[in-house]
């Protein structure tokens, strides 16, 4: 009777263990934007249809919506989460700790998508670190993560003329001219996330850069 219980035990410990391994195998990757039909496909929002790109090459992932986010989970091989906070661009970090509670993820397996104003339209830009360079989404994930050391991903959407306001410029759509280049982006970024997921950020600054350049 003791050895049957002893066995049991073990073989309920392994599994736990396997469940824990398995958890701790995922990585998250949020794309920034603002929530709602007005938004889709502004420069602000570059982030959430990164997303849409990378989901689109998936026949098989889960989704689940609540008020203050939409969370897709991919399973093997990539082991990934992809997080829309539904927060509003200034507040996007206000949900990390509720986030990294439910799915098992840090600020170490952590990459972040979102617009940039100083690369010119669809240029891309792989860092590891640092600051926001001005985005106040990027800047609320800072705040609540307590750190600079995560990963993001910067997507140019260039600068307004002397005549526009940053605010108004950023909630404003692509030309069809412009939307065609950040389409060839987002696919840029949908084929270097494996890359990501591996470590090669080698190989993920040299795609982005190449890239970069043969849109200059």
């Amino acid at each position: 009777m003791k050895t049957s219980i002893s066995l049991l035990l073990t073989i309920l410990l392994l599994l736990a263990l396997m469940l824990l391994n398995k958890t701790s195998q995922y990585k998250i990757i949020i794309g920034l934007g603002n929530p709602g039909l007005q938004y889709q496909q502004t420069r602000h929002n570059v982030g959430f249809q990164a997303l849409d790109t990378i989901l689109s090459g998936e026949e098989s992932y889960q989704t689940l919506q609540k008020d203050m986010y939409y969370l897709y989970k991919l399973p093997a091989p990539y082991f990934l989460y992809l997080l829309k906070p539904q927060t509003f661009m200034n507040l996007s970090g206000k949900i990390l700790p509720a986030i990294w509670k439910k799915t098992g993820t840090s600020v170490k397996s952590m990459l972040v998508i979102c617009d940039n104003l100083d690369l010119p339209i669809g240029h891309l830009k792989f860092k590891e670190k640092g600051s926001s360079a001005g985005q106040k989404g990027l800047q609320s994930i800072i705040e609540h993560a307590g750190t600079q050391d995560f990963h993001r991903i910067f997507i140019g959407i260039g600068r307004p003329d002397s005549r526009q306001d940053v605010a108004n410029y950023v909630l404003s759509k692509f030309n069809a001219s412009e939307q065609m280049i950040m389409q060839q982006s987002y696919q840029v970024i949908q084929e270097s996330i494996p890359y990501w997921l591996q470590g090669k950020f080698l190989s993920i600054h040299e795609s982005f850069n190449t890239y970069s350049k043969s849109l200059s």
